[in-house]
């Protein structure tokens, strides 16, 4: 017997898993399903340019991979988290912030 390969997600040359042919990463798609509570008709319906075997190959592959895109999911909350609190001390973020709150 033969395993067939999925052919729908590539490793980038930074070792993120994507989906073929879109910069999509596998963790995005998981984020949605796990995070979001979105079932995977609900994702594809988000992700109109992909077809379903595209999502449901990512949601196979983060199955397979649980630890590691859950990894990576907290590595990016983290460092959108330290984004966050860099821009609250920066008096140009404050500034530009505070010109589009006048605008409102």
């Amino acid at each position: 017997m033969t395993i067939a390969a999925i052919e729908h997600v590539v490793i980038d040359d930074n070792g993120v898993p994507r989906i073929a042919g879109s910069r999509i990463r596998v963790s995005q798609i998981a984020a949605e399903y796990e995070q979001h509570g979105r079932d995977a008709e609900a994702v594809w319906k988000n992700h109109d340019h992909l077809s379903r075997a595209q999502i449901f190959a990512a949601l196979a592959y983060y199955f397979d991979h649980v630890d590691a895109i859950r990894a990576e999911l907290d590595a990016s909350d983290a460092a959108h988290d330290a984004a966050v609190e860099a821009q609250k001390s920066d008096p140009r973020a404050q500034a530009i912030l505070a010109k589009l709150k006048a605008q409102l």
